[in-house]
């Protein structure tokens, strides 16, 4: 299984950590993506990225070091030439206010749940096919497709010299945006569909959406409304958007111990935002 076969690279790199006695954590990133795009009512781009990048942060006394690249999965020579790099930038690194904490990883955990490998294996056709059924009947001489379908296999694993134990996680996605847009009358409408398995990709509610708006918008007469300010409502892809970017740079127990996140130590174990973040 491609799960055991990972933890058994990441338990040989640990082992080689530890035969330079050296505190390190080793996180493992692989991403397999499948992208089509619309343009003008044509496909304008068709492409397949197969990646793998290993991330290894060295520990010291008051300082941690990180070395980072794109690996071959078959490739273990280059995978301990990263683990090399890291531990030979450790002198080097500049000194911590804090001292930086090791993951302990008690057992290891395999999580699959969100894992479906028949988005993996969609063919073009099969994208193809969904794409046209979504778009069945809207399409005319002014209005013309463009968005994107891009599906694929997200991986992510870590392990350190803690402990021989591994956490692993592999999930599916599929998302979807596709957008009628009116050359005459300058106006857009989209509809978007995010799922993790194939058997909730839903074309016909895809092609429901597009079908009303494009109704709407071509029975409806324009209003221009004053120029002032408005209340803008985000969408739930817009929102999650702007909150996984704050948790990238405010509220990450990182970017508080360095002191340009949006916490405080003193904020630890309260309730600082609203019931509805969970």
């Amino acid at each position: 299984m491609r799960s055991q076969q990972v933890i058994e690279k990441l338990r040989s790199l640990r082992q080689y950590a530890l035969e330079q006695s050296e505190a390190v954590e080793i996180q493992w990133d692989a991403e397999d993506s499948h992208m089509v795009r619309y343009a003008n009512s044509a496909v304008s781009l068709n492409s397949h990225e197969d990646i793998t990048r290993l991330r290894v942060t060295v520990y010291g006394d008051h300082r941690q070091a990180s070395s980072s690249q794109v690996v071959d999965f078959d490739d273990m020579d280059d995978m301990k030439a990263c683990v090399d790099r890291a531990i030979g930038m450790l002198p080097f690194a500049s000194d911590m206010s804090y001292q930086p904490t090791i993951p302990d990883i008690a057992e290891t955990t395999i999580s699959e749940a969100s894992y479906d490998p028949r988005i993996a294996a969609l063919t073009n056709d099969e994208i193809l096919a969904f794409v046209s059924e979504a778009a069945k009947g809207l399409e005319t001489d002014d209005i013309l497709l463009s968005g994107n379908f891009s599906s694929g296999i997200t991986e992510r694993a870590i392990i350190s010299t803690k402990t021989p134990e591994v956490v692993y996680w592999r999930a599916s996605d599929v998302g979807v945006t596709l957008v009628l847009a009116s050359e005459k009358r300058k106006w857009e409408v989209n509809a978007e569909q995010f799922v993790a398995k194939k058997e909730d990709m839903d074309a016909k509610a895809l092609h429901d959406r597009l079908a009303w708006l494009v109704e709407l918008y071509n029975t409806k007469k324009e209003t221009r409304v004053p120029e002032q300010p408005y209340r803008v409502v985000f969408g739930p892809a817009a929102l999650a958007t702007f909150v996984e970017f704050l948790g990238w740079i405010g509220y990450s127990g990182d970017s508080m111990k360095r002191g340009y996140g949006m916490f405080q130590e003193d904020d630890i174990g309260k309730q600082v935002m609203s019931e509805q973040f969970t």
